[in-house]
């Protein structure tokens, strides 16, 4: 509980943190850059302020079977060139938007679960800006009021076997941003499916 970051990851160090806790940090959960590769195993980050998982640099941490929640900004915010790889976690209620991919940075996902509950401020679930790209696999997107997955510029993005439900728009491209949308299901979003 204090008003610098939970967690700073710099530099080449490569950490691993299981079953831990960061939680209340006014200066985000965690904040990783450099060339740095730290592994986080079951962990809850939550109710940080600016950021749950703050990534900027050639940074490339591992997230696995983690829980993102309740954070004042972003539940997680990429920058720069990093490469970070989700597997079986979940992001919910975060209260600017789930996942924020900047710059160049690298996104891939296997498994996790995307979620706004009926009162969650979180506006979206993946936004992707600039020239990023995510790679997603077996994931849901659930019940976002600004959409549950939001293409901009000209990032790119493939989904297979995903889910986008319940939201405004499931799927929202805009500038030159391309996708490739297999096997996925699309449904009962507010104003349509495909934007």
């Amino acid at each position: 509980d204090s008003l610098r970051a939970g967690v700073g990851v710099m530099d080449k160090a490569s950490p691993m943190f299981v079953a831990n806790v960061i939680h209340r940090n006014g200066g985000g959960g965690v904040v990783m850059a450099g060339s740095c590769s730290p592994v986080f195993v079951k962990c809850v980050v939550s109710e940080n302020g600016f950021v749950g998982f703050g990534v900027k640099e050639n940074a490339e941490p591992l997230l696995q079977d983690t829980v993102i929640e309740r954070n004042k900004g972003y539940g997680l915010q990429m920058h720069a060139q990093c490469t970070v790889n989700l597997q079986d976690c979940t992001i919910t209620d975060n209260e600017r938007s789930a996942v924020c991919v900047c710059e160049s940075a690298s996104l891939v996902m296997l498994r996790v679960v995307i979620e706004a509950s009926s009162c969650s401020v979180q506006k979206s679930g993946l936004i992707l800006h600039d020239k990023s790209r995510s790679s997603i696999s077996e994931s849901i997107f659930r019940g976002h009021r600004g959409g549950n997955v939001v293409l901009q510029d000209s990032s790119t993005a493939s989904f297979d076997k995903c889910e986008m439900e319940g939201g405004l728009v499931g799927l929202k491209l805009h500038g030159h941003s391309t996708t490739i949308v297999r096997a996925s299901t699309l449904r009962n979003n507010r104003e349509c499916n495909l934007l």
